[in-house]
């Protein structure tokens, strides 16, 4: 309800509980139903399409008897050779969520990932918010991640892990929210070795690799059996929405 802004009507509640009443006895078929409407536009990928909606849902925040806080957001990444479909998957969860921010890493700073300090004409200083601080409370999607400069990627460590943002600049010392999932998306460098372990593929550092909860790698393996499923649903669609706007 958070973070796909859903108001729970009555009405709503009853479809919900309708939906899977009609599946008691095969709750994974009503689950299949679900995502068949994840993504419409891209062939199979059934388990990415599962993993990104249980992104989107996420999870239940704890808070341990030490104080400790266990998040409760999940980060999901997708590295894939170029034409598998990650920023459709980007763009998808950043228009299905009510509060995201679609970014890439390309050209991307820590000051844009995070937050930066301005002068006003009045001579104080003031902070602006990044990606990550603008999407707490919902989701921040990063396309080609492996973009972000190395010098970078350790400012968004604690932001991902511990939800918060330690900020000393200019004499603000603040401590800011970032209760976000991140959703992000890169290429191997090169063609995906698979005797190579993730982080050579992805030239992307273990410390940051383990922030995420769930890695996905999506390969071309050229199969002709499934370009030819894929290229059969592509068309079928296209001759469907063809005849929609034909009536109308």
């Amino acid at each position: 309800e958070r973070v796909l802004g859903l108001n729970l009507t009555d009405e709503l509640i009853g479809n919900f509980g309708t939906f899977w009443e009609k599946h008691r006895e095969n709750p994974l078929k009503g689950r299949n139903t679900i995502l068949k409407a994840v993504c419409p536009n891209i062939f199979g990928l059934h388990q990415v399409k599962l993993a990104l909606m249980l992104t989107l849902i996420g999870g239940v925040r704890k808070i341990e008897q030490n104080g400790i806080t266990v998040r409760g957001e999940s980060h999901l990444l997708l590295v894939g050779e170029p034409g598998t479909g990650k920023s459709q998957f980007l763009r998808y969860a950043a228009l299905l969520a009510s509060r995201s921010v679609l970014t890439t890493g390309i050209g991307t700073t820590s000051a844009g990932l995070t937050v930066t300090t301005v002068r006003e004409a009045g001579g104080e200083w003031v902070l602006e918010a990044g990606a990550l601080v603008l999407a707490d409370g919902g989701i921040c999607c990063i396309d080609e991640f492996s973009g972000i400069k190395e010098k970078n990627r350790s400012t968004i460590h604690e932001a991902m892990e511990q939800q918060t943002l330690s900020i000393a600049k200019a004499g603000l010392v603040v401590k800011l929210s970032t209760r976000c999932s991140v959703l992000a998306a890169t290429n191997p460098k090169g063609k995906y070795d698979m005797e190579a372990s993730l982080s050579v593929n992805t030239a992307i550092a273990s410390p940051l690799l383990s922030r995420f909860d769930l890695v996905l790698v999506l390969l071309d393996d050229k199969d002709l059996a499934w370009d030819k499923k894929s290229l059969k649903f592509h068309f079928e669609r296209s001759i469907r929405r063809s005849r929609k706007d034909t009536k109308r």
